[in-house]
């Protein structure tokens, strides 16, 4: 009875709800008339717009017709411009009230849009009271079935006013349904139809934006036409004024081809002078280059007569000696007569001969003696002071280090050597002087490529010297195997110079030499190729400058003798060999040319290399690919020497054996080619001659001296102490275990830190089923107390019926007994807590470890904090809290970190 007499008023508060939302709508649709209306009065006025626009048009049109007619179209024009003046400003007003009357319906759309929102939303809290209504009307029909008997008989006149009043609002509240259906279709209706006037709103706009640009396109022809016939007006004028310029360029043109003419002329006597210029230079470049070879030639031949006069004062010493003892022989012979005869006599007779032998002796010749005593004298001491020095050496300096040495200076012997052996030859066989004195023959070519030889063999031995000198001091030493595998080499070049001296010269024993040594120094040059520097880049420039002026010179002899026999052969058989002629004339030619930048060449590379500087390889690309090309022509010009030597000797004898085949096949198969590359030759050459002499390009070669670094770990060695070695292997121990018990540490450190981690998140836990069970708890009491009023008002009604328990009563009876689940799940987490180990002791910190304590409070105080963060549900204040937490672990992980 209390219950229905409760729900009664909000049934009769909810019922005026629908006639306030029919009020709402009834205004919404007005105000949608009357954007329909202004819908309807733009597109009038959008209509009217447009007719005017296609009169303007009309108008433009027309006035494009007449356009040519001069002033009557300019009259025209200017009212069609008026015109279009003034409908564009009235297009422009009323695009303006358009927008205006545009924007409004939008605004009263948007309105409507949000009060029938509104509206949705108190219909749908009105369907929800209805059906707690209609629920609550269930229930009543329910209890009221149970006891309709006993309640008719005693039901009291309230009750059954009651009754009819829940009728009547059941009614109220079926007609608030319709209702409440209608209005929201009718409110679809409208929205639908908003939205089509929306729509045609849109595109009277999209219209008027066209009219726009149609009206703009319109403007844009008018001002092309007005252009046009400017431009019209003009044209005659223009086309004078371009006449007159065509005939001045005209005028312009010939004069420029006159001067044309002219530095053509002026660069063609440039070109002449020019070439007289480089004929010039090249003509006193070989004289200078003939001048400097006949220098060195003097040089050598002056070097020679002075070895040569030594000998002779040596053998003229050793004579006046033997004169000088058999005078003194036959004065002791005379004395002894003289004596047998007249004893007084003995004393005066030896002082009239003796004081004259010593003046006899010329004053050079006791220079050269003197000079070879002194030097006889130093190599002695220097052999003394050797054998002295050698006992202060540490012995690790004879196990490996004197082999290195001596493997060093066995390399740059050899190369001294075989530059000695190439420069005798080549002064004994000069291939310009034999050239120019038609002397050429094949045994010139032979030498030629013995000296070739020679050239390779000391290039090898100066780069491997070099490239050793400036190696690493492991490698230096890892070279110490090559000495005694390179001493019969010297020997055999020591041995071929004697033989020089001697007159004993042997071409072949020199090239089997050469063949024998020239294997081993590759071998080293392969050993140290790893280990190039600035020195080896210097050697191996001087070196590929050598071998190739001494392939210029192999290709100038060959070059000269196979023109030289082709002349003879023409001469004695009458071959016509005018091509063959020709090309080795130009081969001749061109290398007498390449012959002079290659000396110089050598020439500046060996004086740097003596200033300790080299070429920077980046200025001279082709000098690494310049040996292929020089030995190629080289081979190619001693072949075909040889050749043509052949087929000569082979006509002496049987003179039908010249013949153009013959000749033919003793000739190269592609002489242009040859020739082509001879040239090409001659100007690489060139241009490495003026890039080596550019002061600009030579870069400094720092020579760092392997054994300066090897003396100093020998020296470093002998300083070493065996205490010294035990204090360090002890302090490394050590330090090793305090490492091992600080990680160990560190270990138990996090197993620690982890088991509290776990278990303050178990606590956690638990404080929040404890929290829980305590609320619990209160509300369960609070139920029971309920309960208890709720038996009280039973027996003081006993006459009416008990009430079934409401769906409230349902869902707090729920709520009870997930309480109580939750209670007995907490028990359960405190007992498993219970029964868990207790905590271990921390051992009280000595004074070294203070830096640990306030690292240890601090990760305790953060393992056992209630920080756990729900990040199931996202929020700020949650990420906040765990960004907090994780720079706090952040920060305890670094400070452990540097503490160990």
């Amino acid at each position: 009875m209390h219950r229905v007499a409760a729900t009664s008023p909000e049934g009769r508060d909810a019922a005026p709800a629908p006639s306030a939302a029919t009020e709402r709508i009834a205004a919404l649709v007005e105000q949608l008339r009357h954007a329909e209306a202004r819908c309807a009065d733009a597109e009038r006025r959008a209509a009217e717009d447009a007719s005017a626009a296609a009169a303007a048009r009309a108008a433009a049109e027309a006035a494009e017709a007449r356009v040519a007619h001069g002033d009557t179209v300019e009259r025209e024009l200017s009212t069609v411009r008026a015109t279009l003046a003034e409908l564009q400003d009235t297009h422009t007003t009323r695009i303006e009230e358009l927008t205006e009357a545009l924007e409004m319906a939008t605004l009263d759309r948007e309105m409507a849009e949000e009060k029938a929102e509104q509206l949705a939303h108190e219909l749908h809290a009105s369907k929800e009271a209805v059906e707690e209504l209609q629920l609550e009307v269930q229930l009543r029909k329910e209890h009221a079935a149970l006891g309709e008997a006993a309640a008719r008989e005693a039901m009291p006149v309230e009750q059954a006013q009651l009754e009819q009043q829940n009728a009547r609002l059941k009614e109220a509240l079926v007609r608030l349904r319709d209702t409440s259906r209608e209005t929201d279709a009718a409110q679809k209706k409208e929205l639908a139809a908003l939205r089509g006037d929306a729509e045609a709103a849109h595109e009277l706009r999209t219209r008027l934006d066209a009219t726009e640009a149609k009206l703009v396109r319109a403007e844009r022809v008018v001002e092309e036409l007005r252009a046009q016939a400017h431009l019209a007006a003009g044209a005659e004028e223009l086309l004078e004024q371009l006449t007159e310029r065509n005939g001045a360029l005209e005028a312009h043109v010939e004069q420029l081809r006159a001067e044309v003419d002219e530095l053509d002329t002026l660069r063609a006597i440039n070109d002449e002078l020019e070439e007289t210029h480089q004929e010039t230079e090249a003509q006193l470049q070989h004289e200078l280059a003939m001048r400097d070879e006949t220098i060195a030639k003097l040089q050598t031949d002056a070097s020679a007569h002075a070895a040569q006069l030594s000998d002779y004062d040596a053998t003229l010493q050793k004579f006046r000696e033997v004169v000088r003892d058999q005078v003194h022989e036959l004065e002791q012979l005379r004395a002894r007569g003289a004596s047998a005869e007249a004893p007084s006599s003995s004393a005066p007779a030896a002082p009239r001969v003796a004081p004259a032998l010593p003046g006899a002796l010329p004053q050079q010749a006791q220079a050269r003696a003197l000079h070879h005593s002194l030097e006889r004298l130093d190599a002695a001491q220097a052999q003394r002071h050797l054998d002295v020095v050698r006992v202060y050496l540490p012995p690790t300096f004879w196990a490996a280090d004197e082999a290195a040495v001596g493997t060093l200076l066995v390399l740059e012997r050899i190369a001294r050597l075989g530059t000695l052996l190439r420069d005798t030859l080549a002064a004994h066989a000069d291939v310009q002087d034999r050239l120019l004195a038609g002397t050429l023959d094949e045994a010139l070519l032979d030498a030629c490529a013995l000296r070739h030889a020679l050239a390779h063999l000391a290039a090898l031995a100066e780069q491997s010297a070099a490239a050793l000198a400036t190696a690493p001091p492991d490698v230096f030493v890892a070279q110490a195997r090559h000495a005694a595998a390179l001493a019969p080499a010297e020997q055999q070049l020591r041995q071929l110079l004697e033989d020089v001296q001697r007159d004993r010269w042997d071409e072949h024993a020199c090239r089997r030499a050469c063949d024998a040594i020239v294997p081993q120094l590759e071998q080293v040059s392969l050993a140290l190729q790893t280990h190039a520097s600035v020195a080896d880049l210097a050697a191996k420039e001087a070196g590929s400058a050598s071998l190739a002026a001494h392939d210029v010179d192999t290709l100038l002899a060959g070059a000269g003798l196979a023109h030289a026999q082709l002349r003879i052969l023409t001469e004695r058989t009458g071959l016509a060999a005018d091509d063959a002629l020709e090309q080795t004339a130009s081969l001749v030619r061109i290398a007498r040319r390449a012959r002079v930048p290659a000396r110089n060449m050598v020439r500046i590379l060996m004086s740097l290399r003596a200033a300790h500087e080299a070429v920077h390889i980046e200025s001279v690309p082709q000098l690494p690919g310049l040996g292929q090309l020089s030995s190629q022509l080289a081979a190619l010009a001693a072949k075909m020497a040889h050749a043509v030597c052949a087929l000569v000797r082979s006509a002496d004898i049987d003179i039908g054996a010249a013949t153009p085949d013959t000749l033919r096949a003793a000739l190269p198969d592609d002489s242009a080619a040859a020739v082509r590359d001879a040239e090409r030759l001659a100007a690489t050459l060139d241009a490495l001659h003026t890039a080596i002499a550019d002061p600009a390009n030579a870069i400094p070669v720092d020579d760092a001296e392997p054994w300066t670094a090897r003396a100093l770990v020998l020296h470093t060695a002998m300083q070493h102490s065996a205490a010294h070695d035990a204090e360090i292997a002890e302090r490394t121990a050590r330090e090793a275990a305090l490492r091992r018990a600080l990680q160990e540490r560190t270990n138990q450190v996090e197993a620690d830190a982890v088991q509290i981690e776990r278990l303050a998140y178990q606590l956690d836990k638990a404080r929040t089923l404890a929290t829980s069970a305590s609320d619990l708890r209160a509300e369960v009491e609070a139920l029971h107390s309920q309960l208890a009023q709720t038996h009280g008002r039973v027996r003081q009604d006993t006459s009416a019926p008990a009430p079934a328990p409401a769906a409230g009563d349902t869902r707090r009876a729920l709520r009870v007994l997930r309480a109580e689940n939750q209670s007995l799940r907490a028990r359960e987490y405190l007992a498993t807590l219970a029964a868990l180990a207790p905590l271990p002791k921390l051992q009280r910190n000595t004074p070294q470890e203070a830096p640990w304590d306030a690292l240890v409070d601090e990760a305790r105080r953060l393992a056992t904090a209630p920080c756990v963060v729900d990040v199931s549900k996202p929020s700020r204040r949650a990420a906040v809290q765990y960004e907090a937490q994780c720079r706090a672990r952040y920060r305890i992980s670094e400070q452990v970190a540097r503490i160990v």
